[in-house]
């Protein structure tokens, strides 16, 4: 069971490819998903834009080059990549990481409170709640 948003050391903005690739690097250093960060993303019903839009697009970089260190893409490490398997990679390396994202919920901003440095400092994130939504667990 998910607790809500509280009381995490980090907050991961997107469960894009780059929000995966900072997940797993917190994870390398120790942190510990849905304990210590979390991932929300505005996309809902779990659909990533690879998901649902450009169909017919390739990535413009092929495998070797666009792959996380927790997983490879499986496919020719020559070949540039599909949307299809792009999205399909992505849910991989969420499982493959142990990360839930918070699916629906836009962040809409980001402030600094206090005075502290790094780690140390506090900041203040403001969601976007889809009507109907209660709470953020």
């Amino acid at each position: 069971m998910r607790s809500g948003l509280t009381h995490r050391r980090a907050i991961i903005v997107g469960a894009g490819q780059a929000g995966l690739a900072v997940a797993a690097a917190l994870i390398g250093l120790g942190f510990r998903p849905q304990q210590e960060f979390v991932v929300v993303d505005a996309a809902t019903d779990r659909q990533r834009s690879w998901a649902s839009r450009w169909h017919s697009m390739r990535l413009l970089s092929d495998a070797r080059h666009s792959t996380l260190p927790v997983r490879p893409l499986p496919v020719d490490p020559h070949e540039h990549p599909r949307a299809d398997e792009i999205a399909n990679y992505l849910d991989q390396v969420q499982h493959t990481l142990g990360v839930d994202p918070f699916w629906g919920l836009r962040v809409v901003g980001v402030e600094r409170v206090g005075h502290g440095s790094g780690m140390l400092s506090l900041w203040l994130t403001r969601f976007l709640i889809p009507p109907g939504r209660r709470g953020l667990s």
